[in-house]
């Protein structure tokens, strides 16, 4: 199974060697806007969020990657009981990418130093890709939305365009959208050779 970058939109030549495909989505700025536009390309609601958050927590540039994994750990354990990752391959994915000057590891913290939220990011000249985010129990609504404004800011004159990721569910999509964001469709080339293989992978 094969997901495609936005980029590549002729997949018939699969069809021959009998692949399926379905269209998921992403949402991209693609170029990415200028800071002092950010605003205005987003929802009411969304600019409300940010100005409502800015007072309470600063912006941490510089999260360390041990304290993020860590982090990202607790998150999943208060949600579902267990990470998909474990703590090491976090650590190491996240500390490689910024020993590399590929990733971008920012965070929210409030007046006591206390990790509220936090999200990683790794890029290149063409594309940044948010790939994890954790938020802590008690951090206020909308923290996430002025995290990645913060990011976003940041990343404008190092990459030309930034992906969230994707996500089919509604909320999921309702959130990228809301920062004026461009839902785009990206292919999803499979094939199994295991009865019943390709549904599973269809789901």
């Amino acid at each position: 199974m094969q997901r495609f970058a936005p980029g590549m939109n002729e997949w018939q030549p699969f069809l021959q060697y009998r692949f399926n495909h379905t269209t998921r989505y992403t949402y991209r700025f693609d170029p990415l806007p200028e800071p002092s536009a950010l605003k205005g390309l987003a929802a009411k609601e969304r600019r409300k969020g940010i100005e409502a958050v800015e007072n309470t927590y600063t912006v941490d540039r510089f999260v360390d990657a041990d304290e993020f994994a860590n982090f990202h750990i607790a998150y999943w354990e208060r949600r579902s009981g267990k990470d998909l990752l474990s703590r090491d391959f976090i650590q190491r994915v996240c500390s490689t990418s910024l020993n590399r000057g590929q990733g971008l590891l920012y965070g929210l913290r409030n007046k006591y130093g206390t990790l509220m939220a936090a999200r990683f990011v790794v890029l290149d000249s063409e594309c940044a890709y948010s790939l994890l985010s954790a938020l802590h129990a008690d951090s206020l609504r909308n923290s996430m939305t002025m995290l990645v404004w913060a990011m976003l800011t940041d990343l404008y004159g190092h990459t030309k365009a930034f992906d969230f990721e994707g996500g089919m569910e509604s909320g999921i999509g309702h959130f990228y959208h809301s920062f004026g964001t461009t839902r785009t469709e990206i292919h999803c080339i499979y094939r199994s050779r295991i009865p019943f293989g390709e549904k599973l992978l269809h789901l």
